[in-house]
């Protein structure tokens, strides 16, 4: 394995979260490391699948995971991978400056997901970016679920064909599986 050091992600840390590590997170970092080599090899594809993880979704979320664990590819769940610090946002930050693709599966845009899907929008993250965002039959039910801001985050992926609509799980499975990886 030809991963980065300890030293290397926190250098990394402060380059993109603009502040150095405390010292419980370089200890935490070292930890991270140690138990998670394969997220940080750059010999393997890594997979950060982003979503939420409350009762109903997290099951597409792990089925999305599976789907695309394959040898040589590496899905992770921000959850996989040890908690070296409680600044969720500066874990997310490096954790998706290490994947290769990134694959956002959104069934809402509640909690931090109209700000996770801002920040995948950004230049340096969406040509590694595809969102796959559930629609539902309902209007009402589709309007309760999204935000203006995070449509907006979505048609601007959809744009460059990095979102794609999702109905069901088999939908959602089958568009994943057409992922070019």
């Amino acid at each position: 394995m030809s991963g980065p050091s300890g030293e290397d992600l926190s250098t990394r840390f402060k380059a993109v979260n603009n502040r150095p590590l405390t010292p419980s997170e370089t200890q935490g970092i070292l930890t991270t490391v140690h138990e998670n080599k394969d997220f940080f090899d750059p010999d393997i594809q890594t997979v950060f699948v982003l979503g939420h993880y409350g009762e109903s979704e997290k099951p597409h979320l792990k089925a999305v995971q599976e789907n695309l664990d394959e040898p040589g590819v590496h899905p992770r769940l921000m959850e996989d991978i040890f908690d070296f610090t409680e600044d969720w946002t500066a874990k997310f930050k490096l954790l998706l400056s290490y994947a290769d693709t990134i694959v956002g599966v959104y069934e809402h845009s509640h909690g931090g997901h109209c700000w996770e899907a801002g920040f995948i929008d950004q230049y340096e993250y969406r040509t590694r970016t595809q969102a796959f965002y559930r629609v539902y039959e309902d209007d009402d039910e589709q309007y309760e679920a999204y935000n203006g801001m995070f449509w907006t985050h979505m048609l601007s992926l959809e744009n460059i064909e990095r979102a794609h609509p999702w109905t069901d799980r088999a939908d959602l499975l089958h568009k994943v599986e057409q992922l070019d990886l």
